[in-house]
């Protein structure tokens, strides 16, 4: 199956709500407004990691080309 090519504004859309939802979770952080459990925190570290991990490939892919 032939992948489709993702459009221009798609792409943008997709930035944009990134950076809004990484501005949001910073914002609840700040504000302590997260009822955090043990098992909560545990899980968003990891895929906080996961994710910066994830972000850092993408930066460096960028800064080779």
């Amino acid at each position: 199956m032939p992948h489709r090519k993702t459009s221009t504004a798609v792409s943008v859309t997709a930035h944009e709500n990134f950076l809004y939802l990484l501005t949001e979770m910073e914002a609840s952080l700040e504000r302590q407004t997260i009822q955090w459990t043990a098992e909560s925190a545990e899980t968003a570290q990891r895929r906080l990691t996961n994710l910066l991990a994830d972000v850092g490939t993408i930066a460096m892919r960028l800064r080779l080309d």
